[in-house]
């Protein structure tokens, strides 16, 4: 009996039915998400902090439909692994075995995006601070993060155009390195980035800094690489083939 309770299970997640059925109800769940949370006031922290974090404090009528995509994605992830396993079992020599290895490494590609989402979902930080110029903050890692200047272009009309914020990065009370930040120019240090996201010209120069750690980031460019090298192989591998 548990030899075919063990059978049938494998059998569900080896089915292709089973991917179209797990991708329709992601679908369902997305279109789900679309329409709660522009009604929802639990969403307006969503972009601020890791997902994780804000699925632990955001009330189960705003968060039913991630949760419920985040199992639908599991099942999916197992079913990718088996599907990818079999067909590796079952390869073929030669360019046959071309064929059949370029979609796992498709596979490869997508699990590790999953990983690499995970990760910063589990592990990242994210933290949005209004400074001025001279203020302070202390970072994870007790490292203070202080902005020393900030430069605002403005038009003739008195509107901001451009902006850079200088940055200084100090480590038990030593200066460690200074750097700027600007629009599509964040600042790096020891794993964390800092972006500027606004700034405000008058009657007080002033800024709203986004500090950020991303440590699934290089999972997910790791994870985009390979899928696009294995959909560019199979890609020509299908094209030789109509020749």
């Amino acid at each position: 009996m548990v030899k075919n309770i063990g059978n049938k299970v494998l059998g569900f997640f080896l089915s292709l039915k089973t991917t179209v059925v797990l991708m329709l109800g992601l679908l369902m769940f997305f279109v789900a998400g679309a329409l709660i949370m522009p009604v929802h006031s639990a969403f307006e922290s969503i972009t601020w902090v890791p997902l994780f974090e804000w699925l632990s404090e955001a009330p189960l009528s705003a968060s039913w439909w991630l949760l419920g995509s985040l199992a639908l994605l599991v099942a999916l992830v197992l079913n990718t692994l088996a599907c990818s396993i079999d067909s590796l079992i079952k390869k073929r020599s030669g360019r046959q075995w071309l064929l059949v290895i370029a979609p796992q490494i498709i596979h490869i590609g997508f699990l590790l995006m999953l990983v690499g989402h995970l990760v910063s979902g589990l592990s990242g930080y994210k933290e949005m601070f209004p400074f001025q110029e001279g203020t302070m903050v202390r970072m994870p890692g007790n490292i203070i993060l202080k902005v020393s200047q900030i430069d605002v272009t403005l038009t003739k009309e008195g509107y901001p155009i451009d902006w850079r914020a200088a940055v200084d990065y100090i480590d038990n009370g030593k200066l460690v390195k200074s750097d700027y930040m600007a629009p599509n120019r964040p600042s790096f240090f020891r794993g964390y980035g800092a972006y500027l996201k606004q700034v405000r010209p008058y009657p007080i120069k002033a800024a709203l800094v986004e500090i950020t750690r991303e440590p699934g980031a290089p999972w997910a460019l790791g994870g985009g690489v390979v899928f696009m090298i294995g959909t560019i192989v199979l890609v020509g591998l299908k094209m030789s083939r109509e020749q």
